[in-house]
């Protein structure tokens, strides 16, 4: 990470997230399910079932491409997520930043972001745009 930006990072970070996001994640968690969030009692009046739905990712568009990329240290999106989340969208690829240290904040602090992963970006994005103009 580039040092010079760690009072930039102090001031701003972590920035805002509601306790309700935090419950969300908690929940997925526990439960192993990509779901809507769990109101518990208030799931009947909220969703008419139970249980939270799940997401069905399969409604995501197939002409949609996501690319997913994740690192061996992030300690928010392992691996083992990631590559669930692959198999579960319609037109996706993964895409492994292979430096040992490279962590969650990483993709956004990195010094060498750059090489590892915008340069990836633009070039799909190029070949994207290639491929509708003709």
């Amino acid at each position: 990470m580039d040092r010079s930006l760690v009072p930039i990072i102090a001031e701003t970070h972590p920035a805002g997230i509601s306790t309700r996001q935090i419950k969300h994640y908690i929940q997925l968690h526990i439960s192993g399910k990509f779901r809507r969030y769990d109101f518990h009692k208030r799931n009947w009046e909220m969703y008419g079932q139970r249980e939270p739905p799940e997401y069905n990712l399969l409604n995501v568009n197939p002409k949609a491409a996501v690319n997913l990329y994740y690192s061996s240290n992030d300690g928010l999106a392992n691996e083992k997520d990631v590559l669930l989340l692959d198999k579960s969208l319609p037109n996706s690829k993964v895409f492994h930043v292979d430096k040992k240290d490279f962590s969650h904040t990483d993709f956004i602090f990195a010094k060498n972001l750059k090489e590892l992963i915008h340069k990836k970006i633009l070039s799909i994005s190029n070949e994207h745009e290639k491929k509708n103009k003709n």
